[in-house]
């Protein structure tokens, strides 16, 4: 049985690595997708979410004033 030829089993383990490579970089690229997918769906959801945190705190803001402002009133009145 004759051996492999040196060349074309340099050839074959290069062929081998770069399929390899190849393969690595494209799951890692679909992954990347899938996550920038998600985060793309997600940021509605978030900005809902911040927009209603931001509600609630003007909100609650507008309540404190409103009774520094009662509690500034009274003060003066009984001066």
């Amino acid at each position: 049985m004759p051996g492999i030829n040196p060349k074309i089993g340099t050839l074959a383990v290069a062929v081998t690595a770069i399929t390899a490579c190849g393969a690595w970089v494209g799951a890692n690229l679909e992954e990347s997708q899938k996550v920038k997918k998600i985060q793309e769906e997600s940021l509605p959801l978030k900005i809902s979410r911040l927009r209603s945190t931001r509600e609630a705190l003007v909100a609650r803001r507008n309540e404190i004033e409103s009774k520094i402002m009662s509690f500034q009133q009274q003060q003066q009145q009984q001066q």
